[in-house]
């Protein structure tokens, strides 16, 4: 029991790590795009929109991306959750198979002072039986 306990530690610290590192390369992508963004000149005038006046309102590149990483962020938050969730639950079944080792310890204990006594009683009696 304490083993899967082990067991299920360590993966959800597995994972944990791999959600550092898929947020480290996901941050090196905002860069790189950020850069991409930063780049591009303004696309806002009547010679780029082929009317007069400045173009209607459509999401940019920026707005899409902001809500793009609002999605992944919440979704990530969603997952950290569920990890600190089953992480929880995974510890306290660690805490309850630990209780339950220490109690079949103890029992174990408490059963080889039985024998010993046991033995000793029965090595008292043989000793009067020789007498």
């Amino acid at each position: 029991m304490a083993a899967s306990a082990w067991i299920g530690l360590q993966l959800a610290l597995a994972l944990r790590d791999a959600a550092a590192v898929e947020a480290a390369e996901g941050a090196s992508d905002l860069e790189m795009q950020s850069e991409a963004v930063a780049a591009e000149p303004p696309d806002d005038t009547s010679e780029a929109n082929g009317h007069e006046g400045p173009a209607p309102h459509t999401p940019t590149y920026m707005e899409n991306l902001i809500y793009s990483l609002r999605r992944r962020v919440e979704a990530l938050e969603s997952e950290i959750a569920s990890l600190r969730s089953w992480t929880r639950d995974g510890f306290r079944q660690w805490e309850a198979d630990r209780a339950a080792v220490r109690h079949v310890l103890d029992r174990i204990g408490a059963l080889e002072r039985e024998v010993t006594a046991q033995g000793e009683l029965v090595n008292e009696l043989i000793d009067r039986l020789n007498r």
